[in-house]
């Protein structure tokens, strides 16, 4: 596809109100997103609707089309069309693929070998200790994992990847240039920055609304060849992760849990319904006829490694348990990269947090292991 057309076809999707399906629809009518952009007339008001229809009139300017470009190029973004070889091919052959979807990063968004791990932002210790195992066990075993930055279960799911070696794919619920939940703001950059990819159908600059979220988790699904619930009670979101992945033919995983806790409700009733119990990595990848690279797994008892800054917060709770505002006062770090690692100890088993936002050591550091090099 020629650049000009991609450009267009970027403009045209950014623009709020443009839906795939009336993507498409305008792309049937006028033959191009160049000629959307040349010839926009009161033919597509029948398309668009009046609010949309009076949205992409006002962005037909070369101001507006500079602005959108300078945004991407600053932000190191780039748009993937339906068109480009580096389109997810199963993404493809959903009901209603993204006409463009906006990137950050390098990860290889057409590798077959993905799959994603989803379930509750209020995922239990067990729950987080759990996603991050698999996504690290799925990292080791050569699988990218997609989740959705989301507090909990997404987030431990992407930090285990990352601590696995791995690419990890973020899709959001707004601009890729829009950090959110912010206390991710750190996990943001590392997983672009360690050969991951941030990926949204939102134009830039696009604020966390809540009605993006249903949009997001199509995404999710579709550009992968499974999709694993770790934990999530019922009526959670996760649940229209798996409505997605059911309706475009995926592979659908549930880890057990404990049979009375409320965050074990989906996954059981997922497994009672047909879902593949999985214990780890191993099983998905057997079920998915993937072979497994001969990664040596973990000892069970082996004592997590500390980095220099996880160090600095465990030494610093050895005396007593302290507050958030307490460590974010002795240990000088922002609030989000404090978040972060608290989060990190808190699926280690190092630390955990009391009521009243206090934190206290569950392992001295003369436990654990030491900075890594």
């Amino acid at each position: 596809m020629l650049n000009q057309e991609r450009d267009a076809r970027t403009w045209l999707a950014s623009v709020e109100g443009v839906t795939p399906a009336r993507f498409r629809r305008l792309l049937a009518l006028y033959g191009s997103a160049q000629e959307v952009f040349r010839s926009f007339d009161v033919q597509a008001r029948g398309i668009l609707g009046e609010r949309a229809y009076l949205e992409l009139a006002g962005a037909r300017t070369d101001a507006y089309f500079d602005a959108l470009m300078d945004t991407m190029r600053k932000s190191g973004m780039q748009a993937v069309c339906t068109e480009d070889p580096a389109y997810p091919p199963l993404l493809l052959h959903i009901g209603d693929p993204p006409p463009v979807l906006f990137v950050r990063g390098c990860a290889d968004l057409s590798d077959a070998r993905m799959v994603a791990v989803v379930g509750s932002r209020r995922a239990t210790r067990y729950g987080l200790r759990q996603a991050e195992r698999f996504g690290r066990e799925l990292a080791q075993a050569d699988v990218t994992v997609v989740s959705g930055m989301a507090r909990g279960t997404d987030t431990a799911a992407h930090m285990g990847c990352l601590a696995g070696g791995g690419r990890t794919v973020a899709v959001l619920g707004c601009g890729v240039d829009v950090v959110y939940p912010p206390e991710n703001r750190e996990l943001f950059a590392r997983v672009v920055g360690e050969g991951g990819s941030i990926v949204s159908e939102f134009a830039p600059g696009t604020e966390p609304l809540p009605q993006h979220f249903p949009r997001r988790n199509r995404i999710i699904s579709g550009m992968c060849a499974g999709v694993l619930v770790t934990e999530a009670a019922r009526g959670s979101g996760a649940m229209i992760t798996v409505q997605h992945a059911l309706d475009q033919g995926r592979e659908v995983f549930a880890m057990p849990g404990p049979v009375d806790a409320p965050m074990s409700e989906m996954p059981l009733q997922l497994l009672f319904e047909g879902a593949c119990l999985v214990r780890g990595a191993d099983d998905m990848l057997g079920h998915l006829r993937w072979d497994a690279p001969g990664a040596e797994p973990d000892e069970p008892d082996a004592m997590p490694e500390l980095d220099a800054d996880e160090l600095t917060v465990v030494r610093l709770l050895e005396n007593e348990p302290l507050s958030f505002d307490q460590l974010l006062a002795q240990t000088g770090f922002s609030a989000d990269k404090l978040n972060m690692l608290l989060t990190t100890l808190e699926i280690k088993e190092i630390m955990k947090q009391l009521p009243g936002c206090m934190y206290v050591l569950e392992r001295s550091s003369s436990h654990v292991g030491g900075v890594l090099s």
